[in-house]
């Protein structure tokens, strides 16, 4: 009986894969086409669901939900100063001060956190988000290392533009920095774009990079 739930597990798995690679396979052949990207993307992300429970966080679970976030950014420590480092991981622990304006999405799987998103809403009045008032923002979109590669980070991204087009926005907004180079290649297949008005520039010398997901032709 044991041997026959392995063997089910395994052919499952196996047959996942198979779809998946055929979905990558597709996308490439799609080339620049971003609305046909994004169908394929989302395809990915109905085929992977089941694997883990997507949804808004308790807040009980705030807590846990921010040592995953920070366990997700903490590689890039090295690539900041000590005093960048520190400030940044600050904010990333701090989710009761975004929890007025926004809603902490978390990804569970087999009962853990694994995954965590920061989604703004639609709001009168916001004061976190710089995007224009008919837009949503995304903040945060972490993974844990040992659950990467697993098509999460999508699953949340996706979570947050259905949540969107409920809502009736016309674009879905987001900031990522160069050194991210896996998260921005992530935004880019799933159909975001650059839009370099809406930048920040804490200094000459370094530039937060804007996305955008137009909701009204994807």
């Amino acid at each position: 009986m044991i041997f026959e739930v392995i063997t089910l597990n395994l052919n499952t798995l196996w047959v996942l894969g198979y779809y998946i690679y055929i979905l990558e396979k597709v996308k490439n052949i799609l080339g620049c086409s971003q609305k046909l990207k994004f169908i394929v993307n989302l395809l990915k992300v109905n085929i992977l669901k089941d694997k883990f429970e997507i949804r808004t966080a308790k807040p009980e679970e705030f807590d846990q939900a921010a040592k995953v976030m920070l366990e997700a950014y903490e590689e890039y420590s090295s690539v900041l100063c000590p005093e960048e480092w520190e400030s940044y991981a600050a904010r990333i622990l701090d989710v009761s001060s975004r929890a007025m304006e926004s809603d902490l999405i978390i990804a569970k799987k087999a009962d853990t956190i694994v995954g965590a998103v920061t989604f703004f809403p639609i709001l009168e009045n916001r004061t976190l988000m710089m995007w224009p008032p008919d837009w949503t923002g995304v903040r945060l979109v972490a993974v844990v290392p040992k659950n990467r590669r697993e098509g999460l980070g999508k699953m949340l991204i996706a979570e947050c533009i259905k949540r969107s087009r409920e809502q009736g926005a016309v674009a879905v907004g987001l900031h990522s920095n160069k050194f991210m180079e896996t998260a921005v290649e992530m935004y880019r297949n799933i159909g975001f774009t650059r839009v370099k008005e809406f930048d920040i520039k804490p200094n000459p010398k370094f530039t937060v990079m804007a996305f955008k997901f137009d909701l009204l032709n994807q």
